[in-house]
């Protein structure tokens, strides 16, 4: 059986809006409840180091994040909305990560407040097997 090592960003995340964007950076920690003040489209952004002693192939997981219009790491796209799928995402890492890493989630204007999950935005690095 394959092992699997999970490592959840959580904390140290900013927001800014995207119609706003040299506006103020906040900080914000994930998963949260859907802030008020996000009610235009926002940008999501966490800044990373990849592990000193990862093995296996790295996937990119989120989940619970209607909304999401674009995945993007290190400048490069990975996933756009039609890649989402009931609020979920997987994507492998083919390139692996980099020393330092900036993951940038974009995220449309606030989903219909009905499909909203009580908390928004689990995201992670999975490395799985060898």
């Amino acid at each position: 059986m394959d092992e699997e090592h999970r490592i959840r960003l959580r904390a140290a995340w900013e927001w800014s809006r995207a119609d706003h964007p040299d506006g103020p950076v906040r900080r914000i920690d994930l998963p949260c409840a859907w802030p008020a003040e996000w009610t235009t489209a926002i940008h999501l952004r966490r800044l990373f180091g990849a592990p000193s002693r990862s093995t296996g192939r790295a996937w990119l997981c989120l989940d619970q994040v209607p909304g999401v219009r674009e995945v993007v790491l290190n400048g490069m796209f990975l996933a756009g909305p039609e890649a989402i799928d009931a609020g979920r995402l997987e994507i492998e890492l083919v390139d692996g990560l980099k020393a330092r890493n900036l993951l940038e989630l974009r995220v449309g204007p606030c989903p219909d407040p009905a499909f909203l999950p009580t908390l928004w935005g689990e995201v992670s690095l999975v490395f799985r097997g060898r």
